[in-house]
């Protein structure tokens, strides 16, 4: 008897709503229990993008159970002054990361072939987990036309089931002495972690923003706050963590001022650090780093929370690959369905390997 599978693809937030439940009940299984797959982040980011996305939530079961899902946003890819069809990770003009969750093997080749037929040129897989079965299922069964492996991530996380004593013990003495130096430069700074359940999501909305307002992103040109969509998203993320008391911010503060913060939420026994930043004349005192210390000293202190996502908006800087104690490998790759995109992503795949022969 052949098994039978049954898709349903949800193009509406209210359509999402009635099986977000469903949803994180099942990524609580999954391996790779991300933050960015979760319904909360998922329904902050489609409710920040006031029409910009065109969703694609696509689930397949087995019988009544969910063997496969993922979230995917139908828009445009440039590459190499071209713009081409593509399906994106639903958050891929923010933050990026992606899956596509599968438990059934036999699930991947279908789930290949409805994001084929949604009408796009390829589906990039941008920094999925080097342990993600849909992945591994590409590249044991896709031809070298189908599949473009295009950069690796280095993900930097830190096992928390330990005490923070025992942590710090196991750093070497350089980094110890760095850590109290760090914590001597900043003693004028008052240090507040909001984690009960009385937090106030209004307030710390507030004061990073105002951090954001001096800090080096402002002057990068990156500060959330000067972006309407972004600040939308970051105060929905807030707000949905506040109210399941999932929600952690370390904020340093001069006087009444906030100076630096790291925002984090909990999510599936991992402590995520989704925003940082602190105001630039602030440096000398290392009130950034600071700030991410306490929140990470925090996840030592919470039964429930067994691992620290140090970064998981970014590429990671070295400082918190010293803090980390283990690397996490992820990988960005490119599925090529055909049309003139995967055309040209090949020609231009071909191109770059025959300059680094010559070179």
């Amino acid at each position: 008897m052949s098994d039978t599978y049954n898709v349903q693809i949800i193009r509406t937030h209210e359509e999402f709503s009635y099986i977000a439940k469903q949803w994180d009940h099942k990524l609580s299984q999954y391996d790779e229990k991300a933050l960015h797959l979760t319904s909360d982040y998922i329904s902050a980011i489609w409710l920040a993008d006031n029409g910009a996305l065109d969703p694609y939530i696509i689930i397949i079961y087995k019988d009544d159970d969910i063997v496969a899902f993922t979230a995917l946003d139908k828009s445009r890819y440039d590459y190499r002054f071209m713009s081409i069809k593509a399906a994106l990770p639903l958050d891929y003009l923010r933050y990026g990361r992606s899956d596509a969750v599968v438990f059934d093997e036999k699930a991947a080749p279908l789930l290949y072939d409805i994001v084929k037929n949604i009408g796009v040129d390829i589906w990039h897989l941008d920094r999925f987990s080097s342990q993600s079965p849909f992945l591994k299922y590409c590249e044991d069964n896709l031809s070298r036309s189908e599949y473009y492996p295009y950069e690796d991530y280095e993900l930097a996380v830190l096992n928390t089931q330990m005490s923070w004593e025992e942590y710090l013990a196991s750093k070497s003495k350089n980094f110890r002495r760095t850590y109290k130096r760090m914590q001597e430069s900043s003693s004028s700074l008052h240090a507040q972690l909001y984690a009960d359940s009385n937090i106030n999501a209004e307030k710390i909305i507030r004061d990073i923003c105002d951090v954001n307002e001096q800090s080096w992103r402002n002057i990068a040109g990156s500060n959330f706050s000067k972006d309407p969509k972004r600040l939308k998203f970051i105060k929905n993320i807030i707000q949905a963590a506040a109210q399941k008391e999932m929600l952690v911010a370390s904020i340093l503060y001069d006087g009444d001022k906030a100076v630096a913060f790291t925002l984090g939420i909990i999510s599936n026994g991992t402590l995520y650090a989704l925003e940082t930043g602190y105001i630039s004349e602030y440096t000398e005192k290392s009130a950034g780093i600071l700030s991410y210390a306490i929140l990470m000293k925090h996840a030592f202190d919470v039964p429930m929370i067994k691992a620290c996502d140090m970064d998981s908006i970014r590429a990671n800087g070295g400082y918190k690959k010293r803090w980390a104690t283990a690397i996490n490998q992820q990988k960005g790759a490119m599925i090529l369905f055909g049309g003139i995109g995967s055309f040209w992503i090949r020609l231009g795949r071909h191109i770059s390997e025959i300059k680094r022969k010559i070179v």
